[in-house]
């Protein structure tokens, strides 16, 4: 089976060159940096940001290998690139989709350094389908995730470059993500971007205030989309979510 990096240039991880601010973004559970791409270049053309963004691991690759990969190594990915920006940059702004928000959320958390400004977009805190669903019981199962191995995705959104199904086993792991979110104790944050859409058929809306209560801080933002699915980054109101963004950030800066 060829490799999602292989096959697709633009599933690999990306740097921007740029200024003294760096921006980290983090893509989301089966995706790529691709998702991201659109938007690492706008914030790059508009604020001169160093961009990066990093492929997780069992990612760009295959599903077989996803189901390979736990939560910390994830975690690991994300806190190494921050580690490495904030050794050259003075500014870092974290910015991640859906299970890469996660990611952010955590990474902002151990940071033993200033971080600038947390975007979390479709926050994967809570999810429609594999909690509600069928999720939590495959979580406590971990047997009988195995034994079922994947499950198809449907597909939404033309250009995607992502897995087209769910490793169960990974999706143990992003359950076991969203557990050590939901236990963090609140706490002061940098400005806050948040952004959800009313036609995301894979998280709930509920992650929204659930994540206000863990985060607090008088420099915020909530962006509802009303006709975008759930990589928003790529979808129908991608301009106006950049829009957005950009007056958020000449708000903060």
């Amino acid at each position: 089976m060829i490799d999602l990096k292989e096959q697709y240039r633009q599933a690999n991880a990306f740097e921007v060159e740029g200024n003294a601010t760096a921006a980290l973004l983090i893509h989301g559970f089966t995706g790529t940096p691709a998702e991201l791409r659109d938007l690492g270049f706008f914030l790059n053309q508009e604020f001169g940001w160093t961009i990066h963004a990093p492929l997780l691991p069992g990612h760009g690759t295959t599903p077989e290998n996803l189901a390979k990969v736990k939560m910390e190594n994830w975690a690991q990915t994300t806190h190494g690139a921050l580690r490495r920006l904030s050794k050259k940059h003075a500014k870092i702004h974290l910015i991640g989709i859906s299970m890469g928000a996660l990611l952010c959320i955590q990474a902002f958390d151990k940071a033993k350094f200033a971080i600038s400004s947390l975007a979390l977009l479709v926050p994967a805190l809570y999810l429609k389908s594999f909690q509600q669903r069928w999720g939590t019981p495959l979580m406590r199962l971990p047997g009988l995730a195995r034994l079922m191995g994947m499950w198809p995705k449907e597909r939404k959104i033309e250009n995607l470059i992502a897995y087209e199904e769910y490793p169960l086993l990974g999706v143990r792991e992003l359950h076991r993500l969203q557990q050590r979110i939901k236990k963090l104790p609140p706490q002061k944050s940098p400005p806050l971007f948040l952004c959800y859409s009313e036609k995301d058929d894979v998280v709930h809306p509920r992650s929204i205030p659930e994540i206000k209560k863990i985060l607090h801080t008088d420099l915020s933002k909530t962006l509802p989309l009303k006709e975008s699915h759930h990589v928003i980054t790529i979808g129908p109101e991608k301009e106006k979510l950049f829009s957005e963004m950009r007056e958020f950030y000449r708000s903060i800066t």
